[in-house]
């Protein structure tokens, strides 16, 4: 699998993220304790969010974290969207995934920049799945204001939110839950993270909603086109369409604690990035049976 390797000054917490890849835990599940403390704040009135990201879990799960954080959200699949969609109507905030078809995040958010009247700025977090320092500035770079990493708990998101959008103080919260989550084995015995389907659980009972089947039946409907795509076009030798198509993967897998098919996907992605062509059919095969097992067991899951 590739290995993670942080550049140079490294941030405290983009450390960690990468140790955790290591162990093949999402950075979300050491943090997670602050959830269970959610202190949500007093927004100010008629707040809206725009969600531009393409995967339809992430698109589920995300949309559900902020109805339960009190904000009203609208969701659009790529870059060109996330332009029409701030032209048609005002918002207050542009949660944008970083890779997206058509249009990716940089480019959509340059183009957002150009448009702004003299004295306006739209607040923009990115969102992305590289924990990576050096991403974090090409995102800042491009104009948005903060970044998240994928997957990220509902405290994570609400950390963020609140630099950038207006909201009464909120009191400090008392002392919660003092255990720590535990860090998922790494040895892969088990096919889906059962922390990180609570966490979806929660969320729905949460916001009052199956979070957690429909994430489930977001991913699966797409699961047969995938494999085409994956198959055809490392077939054609498209390079980059096959890291795009492996980035979505990812994403969608490790929302689900899928985190064989997430590291699978990893190296897929990082393989047509390095254009190793040579070492791509026996990475996919590798995928294509972790993505089968993990296809097993969401089935299961939603049906019992």
């Amino acid at each position: 699998m590739a290995e993670t390797h942080p550049s140079k000054p490294v941030r405290p917490d983009l450390l960690l993220d990468a140790l955790l890849e290591l162990l093949g835990a999402a950075p979300s599940e050491l943090r997670s304790t602050a959830d269970q403390q959610l202190a949500v704040p007093t927004w100010a009135p008629g707040l809206r969010v725009l969600v531009a990201e393409d995967n339809a879990v992430n698109q589920r799960v995300t949309l559900s974290q902020l109805t339960r954080l009190g904000l009203s959200a609208d969701a659009v699949a790529d870059g060109v969207e996330a332009v029409e969609a701030v032209a048609a109507r005002a918002y207050d905030l542009v949660l944008m995934d970083c890779h997206m078809p058509r249009m990716d995040g940089y480019q959509a958010t340059e183009a957002l920049r150009a448009a702004e009247a003299e004295g306006t700025r739209l607040p923009i977090i990115a969102v992305t799945a590289n924990a990576l320092q050096g991403v974090r500035e090409r995102c800042l770079a491009a104009g948005m204001d903060d970044c998240l990493t994928k997957p990220f708990t509902p405290g994570r998101l609400l950390q963020s939110l609140m630099r950038v959008l207006p909201h009464k103080p909120v009191p400090v919260p008392g002392p919660g839950k003092t255990e720590q989550p535990e860090v998922p084995d790494a040895s892969g015995s088990e096919v889906l993270d059962a922390a990180t389907l609570q966490g979806l659980e929660d969320l729905g009972a949460a916001v009052g909603e199956d979070v957690l089947g429909d994430a489930i039946r977001a991913f699966l409907d797409r699961v047969a086109e995938v494999r085409r795509e994956l198959a055809d076009l490392l077939a054609t030798e498209d390079l980059s369409g096959l890291e795009q198509t492996a980035h979505r993967l990812k994403g969608g897998a490790a929302q689900l604690g899928l985190f064989e098919v997430r590291d699978c996907a990893q190296e897929v992605e990082s393989l047509a990035a390095d254009e190793c062509v040579a070492e791509l059919p026996g990475a996919m095969a590798e995928t294509l049976v972790a993505l089968t097992r993990g296809v097993a067991a969401l089935a299961s899951r939603a049906g019992d």
